[in-house]
């Protein structure tokens, strides 16, 4: 097996979108979805497909085709709730100080 037919079959269509979640079968399918909407045969899909994989021309065309959204949970970051810094303030009336630390 030659090494572009290698990188062809190790690449994911999915990754290519920045959807590295979606399977290859899903981006198939979405892309038929979107050539039947335009009237083009359901046989451009493997050509399409292999041509996304080797030029960045072809991959912006998947860019554009309605693909499912994540149903994975997205990570959330830890986030402090309350102010690493204090503010103090001291005063009466009109005249006040405050005080940063």
């Amino acid at each position: 097996m030659s090494t572009v037919a290698n990188n062809d079959m190790q690449t994911n269509l999915g990754s290519l979108i920045g959807r590295p979640d979606l399977s290859d079968d899903v981006i198939a399918s979405a892309l038929c979805e979107r050539l039947r909407a335009e009237g083009r045969p359901d046989g451009d899909v493997e050509h399409i497909l292999h041509s996304a994989r080797h030029s960045e021309t072809a991959a912006s065309l998947l860019r554009t085709i309605a693909v499912p959204a994540p149903s994975a949970k997205l990570p959330m970051p830890t986030q402090q709730l309350a102010s690493a810094r204090r503010r103090f303030s001291f005063g009466g009336g009109f005249a006040k100080l405050s005080v940063g630390r």
